[in-house]
């Protein structure tokens, strides 16, 4: 094998884990960003008293481009209800 077909094959292996690594990044941003999300809003309630702000599942996968690369996300879906949520509900 010569030095350049070893680099490249080196350099392919490093650049998947470091796309998976995004990737893991990303999804963890997201999950998190959702969450504390869900949870500033958990008490805004509608008339019936149920949650305004509630999570259902995810989207469909998307690439998006990192600096490494293309790397397919899925993001959480929330269900959105007719009353707008302004920063007057907003809990301090």
């Amino acid at each position: 094998m010569t030095a350049a077909i070893a680099r490249q094959q080196t350099e392919s292996v490093l650049e998947q884990i470091l796309r998976e690594g995004a990737r893991r990044l990303l999804k963890e941003a997201l999950e998190l960003e959702v969450q504390e999300h869900i949870e500033r809003f958990q008490d805004l309630r509608s008339g019936q008293r149920q949650r305004l702000v509630v999570r259902n599942g995810h989207l469909p996968e998307r690439t998006v481009l990192a600096a490494s690369g293309p790397v397919a996300v899925r993001g959480a879906l929330h269900q959105r209800h007719s009353a707008a949520i302004s920063a007057a509900d907003a809990p301090a």
